[in-house]
């Protein structure tokens, strides 16, 4: 889908995912930081709407706006949330949430999500 995908899903420490625009904001990539920090294996998110495969229970940033993935098609977010594991546990990350731009057309065709967090090696456990 995009160049910023090979240097996402090199990094250890970050938790990467991507969600399409005209697919009602399902993931169409994650990669394993993410799977270790949601406990989900990407077989199963892949397809999952966003929002139900990383329910957000509290976000906040400096710039005051609520997050909701769907704004973030138009404008990026960056803040610390907690959101519910697939083990329904709580996990304190810092969320940067962007559009993804169509090089050509300059369209928003989705949003990629990057999660970091110390905790993702720890969290790599509690996963069943």
């Amino acid at each position: 889908m995009c160049a910023w995908r090979n240097n996402e899903a090199r990094s250890a420490d970050s938790a990467a995912c991507a969600a399409e625009r005209r697919a009602l904001r399902l993931v169409r990539y994650i990669n394993t930081a993410a799977e270790a920090l949601t406990c989900w294996p990407s077989r199963e998110m892949l397809g999952m709407q966003i929002e139900k495969g990383m329910p957000i229970l509290r976000a906040v940033s400096k710039s005051q706006k609520p997050l909701s993935f769907r704004m973030t098609l138009h404008e990026p977010w960056n803040g610390d949330v907690e959101l519910l594991t697939r083990e329904r546990q709580t996990v304190s990350v810092w969320l940067s949430a962007s559009p993804i731009l169509d090089g050509e057309s300059g369209s928003t065709i989705g949003v990629v999500i990057v999660l970091g967090s110390p905790k993702i090696a720890t969290q790599q456990a509690a996963c069943s």
